[in-house]
């Protein structure tokens, strides 16, 4: 259902509201932490901010149950990293090692928050031989947490780079920010800007996916506004469609809202899967067809 003119501006307004009042409730807190590692060594990174992150390595008292390796955790727009504690706990009860990544997601443009926030956390961990079983670098994402990891992977070389989930990215922009970003009294963040669906936007010029990649996607919307102003299925910030990208391994569709999917135990338990398997369980809840085809793992640059 589209909305007439007057309903739609109406809803537009009270759309803009919500999301500055959400903007200014729910930027990112920095914390403190027993767990918060600080840059050490011989090479300082480039950025002079603070690093904030948790690090918990999962040491696996069992001989027989073998690490699974490290999961890099990033958390979409207006979040910090508490937004993806319970995919931090799920991951690290399976065997993995995991790096939960806060960032100052309405300061700064993309490539500034992936090479002074994401990136200098990297690199404090030492590279490991790719004959060690426990040594693969994973990513799990939400919202625009995807496309920090898209930048990242497209501008940097991972050694050992595993398999990489996103959760309702914006891979071609979301509707949303074309519709607010223009209103009076609209102030969008950098990094929002870049999440238009235009052509030209930031988003559309990323390339495709060359490394293993899982999407799951929402499609549970029950605001009238929101699903007058994107175009087909949706979560209420994202298309289905959007979330979609060239060259991805998997992907399914769930029925629930953007910021449920993060927090969903079956959406963990794909999350996890995924990861393990290469695919997502099937059986585990119904999906949609996305035309999805398997593609060899290039050689990072």
């Amino acid at each position: 259902m589209k909305l007439s003119p007057l309903p739609k501006a109406l809803g537009l307004l009270l759309l803009l509201v919500f999301t500055s009042a959400c903007q200014k409730t729910a930027e990112v807190d920095t914390f403190a932490s027993p767990n918060m590692l600080t840059a050490q060594g011989e090479s300082e990174p480039s950025n002079t901010h603070n690093l904030n992150y948790r690090y918990i390595k999962n040491d696996v008292a069992d001989a027989a149950k073998t690490p699974k390796g490290t999961v890099v955790l990033l958390h979409g727009l207006w979040r910090d990293w508490r937004a993806m504690a319970g995919l931090e706990r799920h991951l690290q009860s399976e065997g993995y090692t995991t790096i939960n990544i806060s960032y100052p997601s309405t300061e700064y443009d993309i490539p500034t928050l992936v090479s002074e926030y994401v990136a200098p956390v990297l690199e404090q961990f030492p590279r490991h031989s790719a004959t060690q079983t426990s040594s693969a670098l994973h990513f799990v994402t939400h919202s625009m947490g995807g496309i920090l990891v898209r930048h990242l992977l497209q501008e940097y070389e991972v050694a050992n780079l595993g398999r990489v989930v996103m959760l309702a990215p914006p891979n071609s922009g979301s509707e949303i920010v074309d519709s607010t970003m223009n209103l009076p009294f609209s102030s969008p963040s950098p990094a929002t800007v870049q999440l238009s669906t235009a052509a030209n936007s930031f988003v559309n010029q990323l390339g495709p996916a060359n490394y293993e990649l899982g999407i799951i996607a929402g499609n549970a919307n029950n605001n009238i506004i929101t699903n007058a102003l994107i175009d087909g299925e949706n979560d209420g910030v994202v298309s289905v469609k959007s979330t979609y990208m060239e060259n991805m391994q998997d992907c399914i569709v769930v029925p629930l809202k953007h910021y449920r999917l993060r927090g969903d135990a079956k959406v963990k338990m794909q999350v996890s899967h995924f990861l393990n398997k290469g695919v997502f369980d099937k059986q585990l809840v119904s999906v949609s067809s996305c035309g999805a085809e398997k593609t060899a793992i290039l050689t990072r640059r």
